[in-house]
């Protein structure tokens, strides 16, 4: 299953009417392994926009981690 993850940013997830945050998404994923359902979370780069880039990356990172 791929999931559309995009950020680990909610100030880019709000921006973007994404419907979830940052926690919501680990939460969701956290489900997912429960249940013993593999996945695949998509990240897009450079979403956050311009001089955003490093917050992004930070918050993204803490998601995936």
């Amino acid at each position: 299953m791929y999931i559309g993850i995009e950020t680990g940013h909610d100030e880019t997830l709000t921006r973007i009417h994404k419907g979830n945050t940052a926690d919501e998404a680990v939460r969701q994923c956290r489900w997912l392994e429960e249940a013993g359902i593999a996945y695949h979370g998509i990240y897009v780069n450079g979403l956050a926009g311009r001089n955003k880039g490093e917050i992004n990356a930070l918050e993204t990172a803490k998601l995936f981690n």
